[in-house]
């Protein structure tokens, strides 16, 4: 039989993680509704092959994009990596420190300790100049697995995903600095 799925992936046993996919029924045609110039239709939206996100190093979670074409405007884009959110602040009025409470019996060991969480998100891209997502402000940058934040976009026309390595930049141009 099919193992319960609880959570978003674990099995029965906590440390088993299992592939969800291979439980799920493979998707068929499905109809989105879009908008166009000429009014309402409808859309059929099949399966694409598999794709690759374009995967970001950064040690500082500082995701920078070129300004995108009048097109890409209108896509969504999206990112997910994996990462402990910020620690509890020991002292609230200096929020640059960032180390847990400890536990009073045991110094060495967090009061609570953090969960590792699988983060997604979505943004829009500016056709008229280059944007900036800083990330470090809700996740802590030091924890992030592999150092490294996956993106793509989403067309808006196909609904399939799309490669959008043409759009990364490791550093803002120096007009926006």
């Amino acid at each position: 039989g099919v193992p319960a799925v609880r959570g978003p992936a674990f099995a029965q046993s906590a440390d088993t993680i299992i592939d969800v996919a291979k439980f799920q029924p493979k998707m068929e045609d499905i109809i989105m509704t879009t908008t166009s110039e000429d009014g309402t239709s409808n859309m059929v939206v099949k399966e694409g092959a598999e794709f690759q996100p374009t995967v970001i190093e950064t040690t500082d979670l500082n995701l920078i994009f070129s300004a995108c074409s009048f097109e890409e405007q209108d896509q969504i884009f999206a990112y997910f990596f994996q990462a402990y959110p910020l620690k509890q602040p020991i002292d609230k009025w200096n929020p640059n420190i960032r180390y847990s409470k400890t536990d009073p019996d045991d110094s060495s060991k967090p009061l609570a300790s953090r969960i590792w969480e699988s983060v997604h998100g979505y943004f829009q891209l500016c056709d008229e100049s280059p944007s900036k997502f800083s990330l470090a402000s809700s996740w802590d940058e030091t924890s992030v697995c592999s150092q490294e934040v996956n993106v793509y976009g989403i067309c808006n026309k196909t609904a399939q995903p799309c490669n959008i390595d043409h759009l990364v930049l490791q550093e803002l141009p120096s007009i926006c600095k």
